[in-house]
């Protein structure tokens, strides 16, 4: 069996763990076209998600504000 070539998980000696992305759930759908994020597997992957201008706003094909947006984008007044 192959190993894993790529960290997820980053655990110091007294049990101390500084990053762990073994349950993170985002796709390449969900993350901005040209942003990187990093899969369970700690492999580095590219959004393929096109922003669509709204007006003012960034929108990535969301129209419910209440789902969660990933990258920078403007609603209303607040920049997230």
């Amino acid at each position: 069996m192959a190993s894993n070539p790529y960290v997820n998980k980053v655990d110091l000696a007294n049990g101390t763990i500084l990053i762990d992305l073994s349950q993170d759930t985002a796709t390449q759908a969900d993350v901005a076209q040209g942003k990187y994020f990093h899969l369970p597997t700690g492999e580095r992957v590219q959004g393929t998600a096109i922003a669509i201008p709204d007006g003012n706003n960034m929108s990535y094909g969301y129209t419910d504000v209440t789902l969660p947006y990933v990258g920078i984008a403007k609603v209303g007044q607040a920049v997230i």
